[in-house]
């Protein structure tokens, strides 16, 4: 039941002294100053409001309509919490009708677990105080719970004192409701965006990124105050942030969607391919407010595609490979023939035999070659007894003009037993692809050391011979080292083919040896291989 109560001074119950005003900053105080003056002092359900006289009477009932059509609620209340004005928009809001509320107190409207509240608001405006919005439950007639957003302000007579307070709340459900679901979403969508493999991103109109999911800060390493705005653009490849800038800037100016692929620096300081897409977000004039980006890890499908181009590079090169030996085979034949007769003729001066036999030798070794890329021949188990200081000799010669014409000083160390099985031409090219790399990397008075060290016991009890060739060039750039095994990997531009390393990769796994190199740039390159000194399993020896 509605509880009625007098006011203080014994008149009935809300009665305000007629001289009540406001200040006139406030047109809500206004309005509800004139509901203060004007309100039937027998508190009878009247809703006009008395005329105060031919020159306001007009204003007076202007403003009365203003507060009597607001969908907001607006209460007048006088010190001692009782009722004295209420608005249509009140019975809407609360449910009670003019009729059942004037005269009570607006305890009324306060939820049961806050008892004290309309006390500490009467408090605060016998002070002065208010006049702030601020966010609340009220209850309604039915006991429903409903959040208002509040704003009380104290109001005063023409002396300036305080005889009670104005009320405007309004119903802010609806409100809440959708902020409710907007923040629900944005939660599914930031669970969504932190359980994906991709970088997600958001920027603002001009590209300055505001937020990263969980999977960017993993993979980068960093914080937000890292990465926010275009600092994102110091973890690009230095060699490719020119140019993905230059699009990213050409999108922003256009609205267009943005995409291109690109290396990204994670947080162990590897750089990962990844394709980036940006697409631009609207609003209902069409003016672009925000960029909404993905970034996708692309490493290894780009590894697996330039493996497949390796691989059809490699069938066509065989391919012509095929066709030259076919064609060169006869002429070969004939140059060894030539080289067989020059070497048997008693008038060949005895100085120009050894380079004769090494000539042969060499022809000899194009000549298996040859018979290799047409499958004219398979070397199954066809080995030799070789003596690795031999064939470190015989190559040293055969580069002797590139040796002098550089002033390149070599240094041997063959300490050991040198002998080793294995198929004599695929060691010689294994050295000479190595000792040719070297030659080629160094300057004018350049130093080729190279040593022969064995038997080493290595892992499964293989005895290994070990060659082991250093320069003092100038290194392989620590960008260029995990490509060096590649097949058509390249740094000597028109003058390599990208094929040496490989082949003598592949050699060497093929004589189940091992392959290691270590290198600094200002300080050369050292190469290591190790050969069995014995095959394994039965075998077809040379005669």
């Amino acid at each position: 039941m509605l509880e009625r109560r007098r006011s203080a001074s014994g008149s009935n119950p809300g009665e305000i002294a007629p001289e009540l005003v406001v200040p006139p900053e406030s047109l809500a105080e206004r309005l509800n100053r004139i509901l203060f003056r004007h309100i039937d002092r027998r508190q009878l359900p009247v809703r006009r409001l008395h005329s105060a006289g031919r020159r306001t009477g007009d204003e007076y009932q202007w403003l009365s309509a203003i507060v009597e059509s607001s969908d907001d609620a607006i209460i007048g209340i006088n010190l001692e919490g009782i009722a004295t004005s209420w608005n249509r928009g009140a019975e809407r809001l609360y449910g009670y009708s003019t009729e059942e509320i004037l005269g009570h107190s607006m305890n009324v409207l306060m939820p049961p677990d806050r008892p004290g509240e309309l006390d500490e608001i009467l408090t605060r405006i016998r002070r002065g105080e208010g006049g702030e919005t601020y966010e609340t439950l009220r209850r309604r007639k039915d006991g429903s719970l409903v959040q208002v957003a509040v704003r009380i302000s104290p109001v005063r007579d023409r002396t300036g004192r305080i005889v009670g307070a104005s009320s405007i709340a309004r119903d802010i459900t609806a409100r809440q409701q959708a902020e409710e679901a907007l923040r629900e979403s944005e939660e599914r969508f930031r669970a969504l965006a932190d359980n994906i493999s991709q970088l997600v991103w958001m920027a603002d109109d001009t590209g300055s990124v505001f937020w990263y999911n969980r999977r960017a800060y993993e993979f980068s390493g960093a914080t937000f105050e890292q990465m926010k705005g275009s600092q994102w653009q110091k973890f690009l490849h230095p060699a490719h942030s020119q140019r993905v800038l230059e699009k990213y800037s050409q999108a922003l100016l256009t609205g267009e969607a943005w995409e291109d692929t690109f290396p990204i620096r994670g947080k162990d300081g590897e750089y990962r391919w990844f394709l980036s897409r940006a697409l631009p977000v609207r609003n209902a004039e069409g003016r672009v407010v925000q960029w909404f980006g993905t970034s996708t890890d692309v490493s290894e499908q780009r590894q697996a595609e330039q493996v497949l181009l390796r691989s059809e590079k490699l069938a066509s090169v065989g391919r012509m490979a095929a066709t030259i030996a076919h064609e060169i085979n006869n002429p070969l034949a004939a140059a060894i023939n030539t080289l067989y007769l020059l070497r048997t003729d008693p008038q060949l001066p005895a100085a120009l035999r050894g380079n004769v036999h090494l000539a042969e030798k060499e022809l000899a070794r194009i000549a298996h070659v040859t018979r290799q890329t047409l499958g004219f021949y398979r070397e199954v188990g066809a080995t030799a007894a070789i003596d690795l200081a031999e064939t470190i000799e015989s190559i040293l010669d055969l580069y002797g003009p590139k040796l002098r014409n550089k002033n390149i000083t070599v240094q041997r160390r063959f300490r050991c037993p040198t002998a080793i099985r294995a198929v004599e031409d695929e060691v010689r090219q294994i050295a000479s692809n190595v000792i040719a790399n070297s030659i080629d990397a160094l300057a004018q008075n350049g130093t080729l050391r190279i040593a022969i060290c064995g038997p080493q016991t290595l892992s499964g009890n293989r005895r290994m011979a070990r060659i082991i060739i250093a320069d003092n060039g100038e290194g392989i750039p620590p960008e260029n080292m995990r490509h060096i095994f590649e097949p058509f990997f390249t740094t000597k531009l028109a003058v390599g083919t990208g094929l040496g390393l490989w082949v003598t990769s592949e050699l060497v796994k093929k004589n189940e040896g091992r392959l290691r190199i270590r290198s600094k740039r200002g300080h050369g390159t050292v190469v290591a291989v190790w050969l069995p000194i014995e095959r394994r399993g039965r075998e077809r020896r040379s005669p």
